[in-house]
């Protein structure tokens, strides 16, 4: 009797090869990335325009743009340990669900509070729903092709950038008003449009709810017959033959601490401690614990700069067209547009509304003087007056060039990540990393020294850009430099640094971004120096390899 040889999982995936199933799993865990890109790239377009239905100041769209990320931040530990526990399939086709669904139910909310819950819980859901993707798509490839799957995936995602000013501008149009509940709301295209923002979150939960669990999930926790059915899933998927047809003997996968995952049925609060402390533990000692110190500051640091910039860059686009307007003959930095306009606002308060007039204007803006040329601007308006009073009016708006702008920035970035995509095939990463961090450093100094107003959009498209590109690659590195038990434990610790970066951003631009605009952007700076320098600490080839194919450390520095 033949007794087959044990093969290691890189050498199964070899030999079943690139096919039907990895492009299917890397449009999937693509589709699960953009899912978690709309925390942030939605309210941007939407805050403008419904501040006045929700009574916002500019400090409350702050902290509604960063309660989504407080959520991130609370909820990340907790989502490493279940996708290493319960599986990364599990998780992220249930969080995403919850997701979409809390778009629909926030596209009702009647004022300020209500929205900051749900968003609140956007937040977590949106977490669980990323944290798994990074480490679901890896482990459907080998190392060949595992870096530019995920970069792929990211691309795919970036697309957000462009679809979503061009999809708020179409619903923006809609010029249509539905009072519900006896009047207390009226239903309006942003909260349509913020509806319509669940939707890739409710697809791609129902399609991952089709698809099998990691195979090297199932591997890790000593679960070798699932895993088998999922790699004879594969081997059909890709040659079309049964899978019965392939014939393998054991699976081999080096997991020294893959014995800490079990869960029994019983599991206990101290259970569930004590795994915790089985998933984080390690990552925070030798050889683990310097890489984990990188990633993690290396995520904070970028998405500092990236969110202060990308974040409020609608808002930014709209200052600068509203000063080009007002000032159609000067030129000036971004900071002086914006000190501009913080010197010269309207100190007279917001009133509550008693009586609503809300409308989307689609036609040439009145605001503008006649004497300068006009541009087509979305406005919702909320005024409340009596006869005897003169009236105190809310205006929302956004200007037609804000959509524009974005969408081609959008378009750009997508460009670039396969650009990086192909340069990766012959470039070590951290010199990737280092020469996007260096064009972002270049992009900040232009934006604090150069008097050009009408190259301010490309110099804040630099910094977006490269900085929108980064994250991918240290997110692949992060694949890379832990196993595989450790590895969504490690992603998401990374992603809740990135996290923390983005609400102290958002928080110190919301404070000082119009009044010291200069020190805030030369935050930015500072931050994108200590990026240059860490992002040459990382190593130049696998901290762990799986092949000849197991998780064991590299021995390459």
């Amino acid at each position: 009797m033949n007794v087959m040889k044990p093969v290691f999982y890189e050498d199964v995936l070899k030999r079943i090869g690139y096919g039907r199933c990895q492009v299917t799993i890397t449009i999937v865990g693509a589709l699960c990335i953009m899912c978690s890109f709309m925390l942030a790239c939605v309210p941007p377009y939407v805050l403008p325009i419904a501040q006045c239905d929700l009574n916002l100041t500019s400090q409350d769209r702050g902290t509604l743009i960063s309660a989504g990320f407080v959520g991130i931040i609370i909820s990340c530990h907790i989502w490493g340990l279940l996708s290493d526990t319960l599986g990364r399939r599990f998780i992220l086709s249930r969080c995403l669900l919850v997701d979409g669904i809390l778009y629909l139910v926030n596209s009702f909310a009647p004022d300020f509070w209500f929205f900051f819950v749900v968003r609140l819980l956007n937040g977590i859901s949106s977490c669980g729903g990323v944290v798994s993707a990074y480490a679901y798509i890896g482990e459907f490839h080998t190392k060949r092709y595992r870096n530019q799957s995920l970069l792929i995936a990211s691309f795919i995602a970036v697309n957000l950038y462009y679809i979503l000013p061009g999809a708020a501008f179409l619903v923006y149009s809609l010029d249509f008003q539905l009072p519900l509940f006896s009047g207390k709301i009226v239903y309006n295209s942003w909260r349509l449009f913020y509806a319509l923002c669940g939707i890739p979150s409710l697809v791609t939960s129902l399609w991952l709810f089709l698809l099998p669990e990691s195979p090297k999930f199932h591997l890790a926790k000593n679960d070798k017959e699932k895993a088998m059915s999922v790699i004879r899933w594969i081997y059909n998927k890709n040659t079309g033959k049964p899978g019965d047809e392939l014939v393998i003997g054991d699976i081999i996968i080096e997991d020294r601490l893959s014995s800490h995952l079990d869960v029994n049925g019983k599991s206990s609060v101290s259970s569930i401690g004590k795994l915790i402390l089985a998933q984080t533990v390690p990552l925070f000692k030798a050889p683990l614990r310097f890489s984990l110190f990188l990633v993690c500051t290396l995520q904070f640091l970028i998405y500092f700069c990236n969110s202060g910039v990308m974040m409020w860059l609608p808002e930014v686009l709209n200052k600068i067209a509203i000063y080009q307007n007002q000032h159609p003959d000067s030129d000036g930095t971004v900071c002086i547009a914006l000190e501009s306009h913080y010197h010269s606002k309207d100190q007279v308060p917001l009133v509550k509304y008693n009586t609503v007039k809300r409308s989307i204007i689609s036609n040439y803006s009145e605001i503008v003087s006649s004497t300068t040329e006009s541009s087509y601007i979305f406005t919702a308006s909320t005024s409340a007056a009596s006869s005897d009073q003169a009236t105190a009016e809310c205006i929302g708006q956004l200007d037609f060039s804000v959509f524009v702008r974005t969408a081609i920035l959008g378009s750009l970035s997508a460009l670039l990540l396969i650009i990086i995509v192909l340069v990766m095939n012959v470039v070590k990463r951290k010199y990737a990393l280092g020469f996007c961090i260096s064009c972002s450093i270049a992009g900040i100094l232009a934006v604090i020294h150069f008097e050009y107003m009408d190259l301010l959009v490309v110099e804040l498209g630099v910094v977006g850009l490269f900085t929108n590109v980064s994250f991918p690659v240290v997110t692949a590195a992060t694949v890379e430099l832990f196993p595989t038990n450790l590895r969504a434990m490690a992603t998401c610790l990374s992603l809740m640094m990135g996290r923390l970066g983005t609400v102290t951003a958002n928080q110190i631009a919301g404070a000082f971004l119009y009044s010291n605009c200069v020190t805030v952007h030369y935050a930015y700076l500072f931050s994108l120096l200590m990026s240059l320098i860490l992002s040459m600490f990382l190593p130049s080839k696998p901290r762990f390899v799986e092949g000849g194919s197991t998780d064991k450390l590299s021995q390459t520095p």
